[in-house]
C-alpha cells in the first residue's frame, strides 16, 4: 500500500501526533510514517529536552504505537485494494528527543501545555524543528507570552463559536 488512496483517504496521513499529558506535564509522541519501507520515525518531545522524556514511558509506548499504525494502514490499504494479504507490521524507528530545554528545568513548571501545542503546529506546518526558542535565550520568555495570547484568542474564538453553534441548534 503507498500513501496514495482513493477510497477511505485521500491520502494517508503520513505523521501521527499524540500529545498527552503524564504526571508534572504534557509531552509529545510524534510518529513521522514511510509507507514504502513500512516504517516509522519516532519523535520523544518533552518540552524539558534530552533525557526528560522517560525511558521507561519510552518503552511501553512503542510497541502499542506500532500496532496500531500497522493496524490502521492494514485496514485502510485492504479497503483499497480488497485484499486480505497481510503486511509485515511497521517497524518503529527511534529517531531522536528533543535536544534543547525549552520549558526551563526548575524555572518554569507551567508551559508544558502552550509549547506541546506550539510543537504540534510545527508538526502540521511541515518541520519537526521546534519554533520556539529554547528556555537559555533572552527572547523566550517574551515569545512564550505571545504564544499564551494567541492560544487565548483561539479558545475565546471556538468558545464563541461553539456557543452560538448550540444556540442554533437548541432553539
Amino acid at each position: 500500500c503507498s500513501r496514495e488512496l482513493g477510497r477511505s483517504w485521500s491520502t494517508m496521513p503520513n505523521t501521527v501526533l499524540v500529545p498527552f499529558y503524564s504526571p508534572e506535564r504534557w509531552r509529545l509522541v510524534a510518529a513521522q510514517i514511510d509507507y514504502d519501507s513500512r516504517s516509522a520515525t519516532i519523535f520523544w518531545i518533552d518540552p524539558r529536552g534530552r533525557g526528560a522524556f522517560p525511558r521507561r514511558l519510552m518503552d511501553s509506548l512503542r510497541l502499542p504505537l506500532a500496532n496500531s499504525i500497522s493496524e490502521f494502514t492494514k485496514v485502510q490499504c485492504e479497503s483499497l485494494t480488497q485484499t486480505t494479504q497481510s503486511e509485515r507490521p511497521m517497524v518503529m524507528i527511534n529517531a531522536r528527543e528533543l535536544e534543547e530545554d525549552i520549558q526551563g528545568y526548575g524555572v518554569n513548571e507551567i508551559d508544558s501545555g502552550p509549547i506541546i501545542v506550539q510543537i504540534v503546529r510545527d508538526f502540521i506546518l511541515g518541520t519537526s524543528v521546534p519554533s520556539i526558542l529554547p528556555a537559555c535565550d533572552t527572547q523566550h520568555e517574551d515569545q512564550l507570552g505571545k504564544i499564551r495570547e494567541g492560544d487565548l484568542r483561539v479558545l475565546k474564538e471556538v468558545r464563541l463559536h461553539n456557543g452560538d453553534y448550540i444556540e442554533r441548534e437548541n432553539g
